[in-house]
């Protein structure tokens, strides 16, 4: 599903930032696939290791993409939109391990957990 949605994506506009994801979670699919079939254990700590460090490697991208855009076509509202997205990132990860720290109710933690998982 993934592939079919990242060669449709692709061919329709190439450079579109939703390919990275698609093509992101076709390698995952894909390698969880192997894990399954082939019955590979080593295989599952490297998955895991990408979907953790994804956000982070997210922040940074779109970190290099503000720098970027503001060095080719100067500073406007416009431009600054990876930037604030970037700065909206990266306080949800520091409010997440926060709020299991404060002892929090169970239902506002699993609030916080499920706009991380689905939001993020």
């Amino acid at each position: 599903m993934w592939g079919a949605l990242f060669f449709w994506s692709y061919r329709t506009e190439p450079r579109r930032f939703r390919n990275a994801f698609f093509f992101f979670f076709l390698f995952a699919s894909a390698l969880a696939a192997a894990s399954a079939q082939l019955n590979q254990w080593w295989i599952s700590p490297p998955i895991a290791l990408v979907l953790m460090r994804s956000p982070f490697t997210t922040i940074v991208f779109l970190f290099i993409n503000e720098v970027t855009l503001v060095r080719r076509e100067g500073f406007s509202l416009s431009h600054a939109l990876p930037l604030l997205c970037a700065c909206t990132i990266i306080p949800w990860f520091v409010t997440l391990p926060a709020a299991l720290l404060a002892g929090l109710p169970a239902v506002v933690i699993g609030l916080v957990v499920a706009l991380t998982v689905c939001g993020a």
